[in-house]
């Protein structure tokens, strides 16, 4: 009588997780996923052609464990790797993950367990940590819950979910097609629209993600390129719906250059109460623009903000997830 192994079960959860030089941080972001609450998922990194030794990192990581799998690439950019991990992810569900990005131990459980309680949402975020390159808290970002309310964000040109905090249906997305590489950069934005035609999207109000942002953010040094591509993604969106565009949501290509810089993460962390974080982009804004007039408006609102604080503390940040000297 002969005996057949029996087939790898699938897993409930496929993490897809994009990286392009992303060796920095890349170990932090690996471990926080491998170091879940919930455990029935794989990890499909998809390392889209980096230069450095991300590859090297990865595939490290997947020689200790299991769960992660490796694939190299020749450059897609972010929509096409994003698109290749979940084609090949074998999961009903996706949970999406930057490579600097820091996802909290009981992520992947309460999304899976709001996805469960409510067949009918097609994909939940949660609310994020936004930290600064070293790491730090700068401030928090809670989304809309309500259906309609992200989908209103979404048709208004704001942020109705944090892209590497979701977690959605994996069958869904691929009908649709997956992310359109025309509205790179503001890919998530787009997918996010369609997907809220098709049924309703959710966010939990939990702070599950520590979100990563950089003085040379993407965001920040193509803001006239992602000016047009969201007016294209907005105006897609209008015409499959068919309602006219509200007059004035269409902005001009053009804008003025938003600069990135320690004013910005001053400014947040100021207005969080994280005044270990706010001292060290005080002394490099100082630093760098002694003379400027943000730097002065920067730390009339700093002095403000102190004394109110006294009055009325904030509430403290989450705890950052830290990982011991097994990851690295």
């Amino acid at each position: 009588m002969s005996s057949s192994a029996s087939p790898p079960k699938t897993p409930r959860v496929s993490v897809v997780l994009t990286v392009y030089n992303g060796q920095q941080h890349l170990k932090e972001a690996v471990a926080s996923i491998l170091s879940q609450d919930f455990t029935d998922f794989e990890l499909v990194a998809v390392n889209d052609g980096s230069t450095d030794r991300s590859s090297q990192i990865l595939h490290n990581f997947a020689k200790r464990d299991a769960r992660v799998r490796v694939i190299d690439q020749e450059n897609r950019g972010i929509a096409g790797a994003a698109n290749r991990g979940i084609e090949e992810a074998t999961a009903p569900l996706i949970a999406r993950m930057d490579a600097d990005d820091i996802s909290m131990p009981q992520r992947f459980g309460l999304q899976v367990d709001y996805l469960d309680k409510h067949p009918e949402c097609l994909a939940v975020g949660t609310a994020i940590l936004n930290i600064d390159a070293d790491g730090d808290p700068l401030n928090i970002s809670i989304y809309e819950s309500d259906p309609e309310r992200i989908d209103d964000c979404l048709m208004h040109r704001r942020t109705g979910m944090a892209q590497p905090s979701v977690m959605m249906r994996r069958d869904i997305v691929l009908e649709l097609g997956g992310y359109r590489k025309e509205y790179e950069w503001i890919e998530d934005h787009d997918l996010w629209l369609r997907l809220a035609e098709r049924g309703p999207l959710g966010n939990l109000p939990d702070v599950m993600l520590c979100y990563r942002q950089h003085l040379g953010s993407v965001s920040w040094n193509n803001a006239s390129l992602r000016m047009a591509r969201i007016n294209g993604v907005l105006t897609d969106a209008y015409r499959r719906r068919d309602i006219p565009i509200p007059p004035g949501l269409l902005l001009p290509e053009n804008p003025r250059r938003s600069t990135g810089g320690h004013h910005k993460f001053l400014r947040a962390a100021v207005r969080a109460g994280q005044w270990k974080t706010a001292r060290k982009h005080f002394v490099a804004q100082w630093a760098k623009q002694p003379f400027s007039a943000i730097t002065w408006r920067c730390t009339m609102e700093a002095g403000f903000r102190a004394v109110s604080t006294v009055v009325h503390p904030p509430p403290a940040a989450p705890i950052i997830p830290r990982f011991s000297a097994d990851f690295q």
